[in-house]
């Protein structure tokens, strides 16, 4: 059987993973450079509060890329199992061991978190983004998908 793609296809994900990192890795650069270059050529009391400033930039950043890109999935179904991968190992879940399909919609984007019954490689909560993140309709397809494969009401 041919696996029907969930999540965002592989190479838009990994995109949207690699253009996020890299944009991590150039504030990170300047905010490095910007501390080095303060540290070595001024006398002012203020390098501590610059570097500070810069350590909690890079707090955030890094916040954001771990929460937003790297703990997402690529989920694809065939019939009633789920395949979760997280690009380097793949599990599969039957659609009855789903509790709970939660759908929340961010900056215009739609996630999609599903609660397990039982923990798995990836934990009892797989997050991805579905393959229309972008449509302008109340709930997303694949959220009405994967409620009714999981027996799920839909006022959950």
């Amino acid at each position: 059987m041919e696996r029907n793609i969930l999540s965002w296809p592989f190479k838009h994900y990994r995109a949207y993973q690699v253009l996020s990192l890299s944009l991590a890795v150039a504030i990170l650069g300047l905010g490095g450079h910007s501390i080095i270059d303060r540290y070595l050529h001024s006398e002012s009391k203020t390098t501590a509060w610059y570097m500070f400033f810069w350590f909690l930039i890079w707090i955030f950043v890094g916040t954001y890329v771990v929460r937003s890109i790297w703990l997402m999935k690529k989920v694809s179904i065939v019939e009633k199992t789920l395949f979760v991968s997280d690009f380097f190992g793949e599990i599969s879940v039957p659609t009855s061991e789903i509790a709970e399909v939660i759908e929340k919609r961010s900056r215009g984007r739609i996630f999609i978190y599903l609660n397990l019954k039982s923990d798995s490689r990836f934990g009892s909560k797989i997050s991805f983004m579905p393959f229309d993140y972008k449509a302008g309709k109340d709930t997303s397809s694949v959220t009405y998908l994967l409620r009714d494969l999981a027996n799920i009401s839909t006022t959950s």
